[in-house]
């Protein structure tokens, strides 16, 4: 159960009804603070639709990000967002096994992206080898939002930890498709 009550738009006041446009059980959460909720929107509508990464190469890196970090929530809710984004189940199930240092068959830019999410989630920091790989591979613009797009979601699962939201019912099919791994 989370520690803090999942609210309603009826339980807004009139003028923050919108925030819960997307009701799931982050935003419910966060409700509870309409400028903290406001503040995750807007940084999460900015990577989803105005960020200069492609969406599905976008979508594989915060699954990435779910499975480092082993955050159910994030992790589910971002496989259904690949798959909505043009990932196949392999590119999905290909994350956890590049990781997991298996064979798989994501292009070099996937690749270049997902040790950039690792080192960056995992260790806090790219070192200048995986800085420039990543500029010239995706560009200035794109590997500058790639970087904040993990900063963001690596911030969006301790907020769901710190919060304790659990993974609601309806997005479970995913874990069932792709069961995330241990770390």
């Amino acid at each position: 159960m989370a520690r803090v009550p999942y609210l309603t738009p009826e339980d807004q006041d009139p003028e923050n009804r919108e925030l819960l446009d997307r009701p799931i059980d982050i935003n419910r959460a966060l409700a509870n603070s309409p400028g903290a909720l406001e503040a995750n929107r807007f940084m999460g509508r900015w990577a989803r639709y105005r960020s200069a990464v492609d969406p599905r190469l976008r979508e594989l890196t915060i699954v990435a990000v779910g499975a480092l970090t082993g955050n159910v929530y994030e992790y589910a809710h971002h496989v259904r967002l690949a798959k909505e984004s043009g990932a196949s189940s392999q590119d999905v199930d290909d994350v956890q096994r590049y990781f997991a240092g298996e064979g798989i068959e994501l292009e070099p830019a996937a690749r270049i992206a997902l040790d950039a999410a690792y080192t960056l989630t995992v260790d806090g920091d790219l070192d200048d080898a995986q800085w420039n790989a990543l500029e010239e591979t995706l560009g200035r613009r794109a590997a500058i939002d790639l970087i904040v797009i993990v900063g963001y979601y690596n911030m969006v699962v301790r907020v769901l930890r710190g919060l304790d939201v659990r993974l609601e019912d309806d997005w479970s099919g995913e874990l069932r498709a792709h069961p995330l791994r241990e770390n």
